[in-house]
């Protein structure tokens, strides 16, 4: 088994043993991982786990040979373990794009149904907002990558945001069960990019495909 591992700025390939699946996980053979702005954060930070979200086939706990995308300590592995997931219909490596679309379903259920939403910042996520809200300039805001929030009520999707000033911020770090179940029945497609493993660039968004 292996992982892939940040060190020292640096995406390294770690060898470990066989993967123990506790009580209440899922056990799933990974066949893609997201490299999003959780990945960017860690790369500025110097360390720690490549990707949180991976599209993969159930091996144990669960329906086995079902394809899942699951939440995971570290997902840009070989095998991982999951309690956070959804069934999905096939493995189509689009179908990853769900865990970056729960993000915005999650920041909609913290401002009022029907309210304009303010969007701060860029990244692939704003799609899906313009979507799924009416955008334009409000007291609620949403605060994607990149993002500098000075005043008002802030759903904030990434930590990779630059606060100036007084305000309310709320961060999304992990996105509910619901969310994902929410975000993977729309069906919502961001356009990420698709890559084989070896070739992903550190830094930006995309699906990266492990075999």
């Amino acid at each position: 088994m292996w992982r892939l591992v940040v060190e020292g700025g640096v995406v390294r390939r770690v060898e470990e043993p066989a993967l123990s699946v506790p009580r209440g996980r899922i056990g799933v053979k990974v066949k893609a991982f997201l490299l999003d702005d959780f990945s960017q954060w860690v790369l500025r930070r110097g360390w720690g786990p490549l990707s949180r979200w991976a599209l993969g086939v159930v091996v144990a706990g669960g329906e086995v040979g079902r394809y899942v995308v699951a939440y995971a300590e570290n997902a840009a592995a070989q095998y991982i373990a999951a309690d956070r997931y959804v069934y999905v219909g096939s493995g189509d490596p689009s179908a990853l794009e769900a865990a970056a679309v729960a993000y915005v379903v999650e920041a909609l259920r913290r401002v009022p149904r029907f309210a304009k939403v303010e969007v701060l910042g860029d990244d692939p996520r704003r799609a899906a907002l313009e979507r799924l809200a009416e955008v334009g300039p409000s007291k609620w805001r949403v605060a994607l990558s990149g993002a500098s929030v000075g005043g008002g009520r802030v759903v904030a999707l990434s930590r990779l945001v630059e606060l100036v000033g007084n305000c309310r911020v709320y961060f999304v770090d992990v996105p509910s069960r619901g969310a994902l179940e929410r975000a993977a029945s729309l069906g919502l497609r961001l356009g990420l990019p698709v890559r084989r493993l070896g070739g992903e660039a550190p830094g930006d968004w995309a699906v990266v495909l492990v075999d």
